[in-house]
């Protein structure tokens, strides 16, 4: 995502966020985020990024925002699993379908190969998948809501209705002490002041270089991303005449 002229980035939320988690550092920040115990298990370092384009047979194109196959350590063993992240910036009553629509076709995917490679029977085994949406918006939302909360039915049919968790991380409400100490940290500190006006930007934007001058030289590879980001959002979010200064 690299713009170079003065004109506001297109769909800046999206593209940035995805251009930011395309980082796999990024990426593991953002699970500790909602789950340190998950993040921990997860080798990113070897880290696959996954095609995200899904063509069911209606021929409508539906995309994940990104996916990612990663090993999962567990003690000695190890398994590979997917990791699912869909950037809202508003919320989104049925996004535990969407989810789980994406998640199907990714098994679905891994039946197709195992038909393709005449895989046996015995080693085909799914993957497990870990969902995690990252929430930008302005509007209180609490938690992905689970398939139930959008089904008209009885109490007593809520057993026939697929029940999975999902991971969530709200911009607005990341503590600050999970707001230092790392390149992604740094940037979604002034994200958070972005519709605060230019003297909050200014102010949360002193803070993300200082953080980021002050990070450990093994986390100055993303340095240059996280700035890059930083010079996008000003231009994003503020007026021409507002810009220079900032």
């Amino acid at each position: 995502m690299v713009e170079t002229d003065d004109a506001p980035v297109r769909e800046f939320a999206d593209r940035g966020t995805i251009w930011l988690l395309e980082s796999t550092a990024n990426l593991r920040d953002l699970v500790a985020m909602a789950a340190r115990e998950i993040a921990d298990s997860l080798e990113f370092s070897r880290a696959e990024r996954v095609n995200r384009s899904f063509v069911p047979a209606s021929l409508h194109k539906h995309e994940a925002d990104l996916l990612y196959r990663v090993p999962h350590r567990s003690g000695s063993s190890e398994v590979w699993v997917f990791l699912l992240v869909e950037h809202q910036s508003r919320p989104d009553r049925l996004m535990g379908h969407r989810l789980l629509s994406y998640m199907v076709q990714v098994w679905d995917l891994q039946r197709q190969r195992w038909e393709q490679e005449k895989t046996p029977s015995q080693a085909r085994r799914l993957s497990p998948i870990i969902p995690l949406v990252f929430y930008t918006g302005r509007r209180r939302w609490s938690g992905v809501p689970g398939l139930a909360a959008a089904m008209d039915g009885p109490a007593a049919l809520q057993r026939f209705v697929p029940r999975f968790e999902s991971l969530f991380v709200s911009l607005s409400g990341i503590p600050d002490e999970a707001l230092t100490g790392s390149p992604l940290g740094c940037v979604l500190r002034a994200l958070q002041a972005a519709d605060g006006g230019p003297e909050e930007l200014e102010t949360a934007l002193v803070a993300a270089i200082q953080g980021l001058e002050a990070l450990p030289p093994e986390a100055q590879a993303e340095w240059s991303r996280a700035v890059h980001y930083l010079l996008l959002l000003v231009r994003h979010t503020c007026q021409p005449h507002e810009r220079s200064e900032l």
